[in-house]
């Protein structure tokens, strides 16, 4: 279970855990160095896996010191709420190998889970065509059927 939230302060990170969260969501560009840091750390030391978000390709080099295994890139800009796949893409293809990629936002087919894909995606977040969607049942078969 994902506490995806904006986690800002370690007492958030304590709900999480008690909630039974296996995992809790970072995000990169809302939090300083020292306090994406520490709650990683806090997170980790609780026995859950943190999961730090990034947008951009940039936003990578705060995320070496940690020693991320997962990294999740939103493909949603946070500042203009817009889709940018071909920012996602270059944040993908920047992302050492030896990470595990979540793209997150933007999904609404299979053409977009192969694009990600191909882009070095290996797991996918997808929430709002799931919530627009009248049969979901339907749509997950068809994202999850793309090889």
């Amino acid at each position: 279970m994902l506490c995806k939230e904006f986690v800002y302060f370690p007492e958030q990170v304590e709900c999480a855990c008690r909630a039974g969260a296996d995992m809790v969501l970072l995000i990169a560009r809302a939090l300083t160095d020292s306090e994406l840091g520490a709650l990683y750390g806090r997170i980790e030391f609780l026995g859950m896996l943190p999961l730090v978000e990034v947008h951009r390709a940039e936003e990578l080099a705060r995320t070496r010191s940690l020693g991320c295994s997962v990294i999740m890139v939103n493909s949603r800009d946070l500042e203009s709420l817009k889709i940018d796949r071909d920012e996602a893409a270059r944040t993908l293809e920047a992302t050492p190998t030896w990470i595990t990629k979540i793209l997150a936002s933007g999904i609404e087919s299979r053409t977009d889970i192969e694009f990600f894909r191909g882009a070095g995606a290996e797991t996918f977040l997808v929430g709002s065509a799931l919530m627009r969607s009248t049969a979901p049942g339907e749509k997950i078969r068809e994202l999850c059927d793309v090889r």
